[in-house]
């Protein structure tokens, strides 16, 4: 049976990916908001897709909590959480700082995918590309984490990332990427020099007041 193929002559499974993507970065940094309505037909349009691939993206969104779809009524992105907020970041916050201790000693000297990591972080930063310094920031630590092989901690990331990426992506009044960097700079400087220690408490001064930060803007935010 021919592969199903949409008329651009990219395979279906292709477009549906890009156009999740799209729709992933759209929500995750708000500028898809909280509650718009979304109308496959005008996706479809929008990004030179046929209705499929996009109706498929949908589905793919609704499964991690994006979107909410009601059959024969609406589409819509689905609202924050503030409840939820603080819960997920304490979580992800323990998440990283294991894996920088289990992750720093793996890598056992060979720091080239961290220091290729951090050089993206670091042009995502003089870009202002907030949707590239979200992810690569989980890469960062998803790279330690990887270099330990330690498959709970990557798949506990892995379902957690996605509202991690949406609450927690930089925006406007929040806090920026350039001043977690500060922080994320001092935790590498620690792992090039073997310290986990030094690289794990480097990381928790960018759990504390800056976090604590984060949580009370960001909670204001979608009340207001």
């Amino acid at each position: 049976m021919p592969s199903s193929t949409a008329p651009s002559g990219e395979p279906r499974a292709l477009l549906r990916d890009q156009v999740f993507q799209h729709l992933f970065n759209a929500i995750a940094t708000g500028a898809l908001a909280p509650g718009s309505h979304l109308n496959d037909a005008e996706l479809a349009s929008e990004l030179g897709a046929s209705k499929a691939p996009v109706r498929e993206a949908l589905q793919q969104l609704r499964e991690i909590g994006f979107v909410e779809i009601v059959p024969n009524r609406f589409t819509r992105v689905t609202e924050l959480n503030p409840s939820h907020l603080s819960k997920s970041i304490n979580t992800m916050w323990v998440y990283y700082e294991l894996a920088i201790r289990v992750g720093v000693p793996a890598l056992a000297g060979d720091f080239e995918v961290i220091e290729e990591v951090m050089a993206e972080m670091r042009e995502a930063t003089r870009s202002d590309d907030r949707p590239a310094f979200s992810a690569t920031m989980y890469y960062y630590f998803r790279a330690l984490a990887e270099a330990a092989n330690h498959g709970v901690l990557l798949r506990s990331m892995e379902r957690l990332t996605p509202h991690l990426q949406r609450t927690l992506a930089p925006r406007p009044g929040l806090i920026q990427p350039e001043q977690i960097m500060v922080y994320l700079e001092r935790v590498h400087e620690r792992a090039l020099a073997g310290d986990v220690d030094g690289a794990a408490a480097a990381f928790n001064e960018l759990a504390a007041t800056p976090r604590a930060n984060y949580i009370r803007s960001r909670t204001a935010s979608t009340e207001s």
